[in-house]
């Protein structure tokens, strides 16, 4: 899903998200003040981040979890690993890559398939509180990394 978020469009849409923002805050600037100083609170910060997270989730998965949401968008189609590809070239050249072909096309109906899926568990995540910058993003170490 953050693959549509790519490239130049990217800072277009975070322009876009930090206007809207400063909107909120009655303009003040990022650098200055805390939210709730601005007439925001806490809560009601983290409601519209919960929101914004629900919009932005449905919004993507009704554009790739269609048919064609990936294959037929060449920004975000999911290509074959690169020895593959290589492979469907040559094999292009003699009229013999439809196998290959096919194997791209399933990769990306899977994943077609597999969006609204999972979508939920960012849904129903946030429903939980939405992590503060004090705490740290791994709460545990993976159980590769223990002795």
């Amino acid at each position: 899903m953050l693959l549509l978020l790519g490239g130049s469009g990217q800072a277009a849409a975070q322009g876009s998200i930090l206007d809207q923002g400063r909107s909120l805050l009655g303009g003040q600037s990022s650098g200055g003040g805390s939210a709730s100083a601005a007439g925001l609170s806490e809560t009601k910060a983290d409601s519209g981040l919960r929101e914004a997270l629900r919009v932005a989730t449905s919004r993507t998965v009704s554009q790739v979890g269609r048919t064609d949401g990936y294959y037929g968008d060449p920004k975000i189609r999911i290509p074959l690993p690169g020895f593959l590809a290589t492979a469907r070239k040559a094999m292009a050249a003699m009229g013999m890559s439809q196998t290959l072909d096919d194997l791209e096309l399933r990769m990306n109906r899977a994943a077609e398939e597999a969006a609204p899926k999972a979508a939920e568990p960012i849904i129903s995540r946030r429903r939980r509180p939405i992590r503060s910058p004090s705490e740290p993003m791994v709460t545990r170490r993976p159980a590769i990394m223990n002795p």
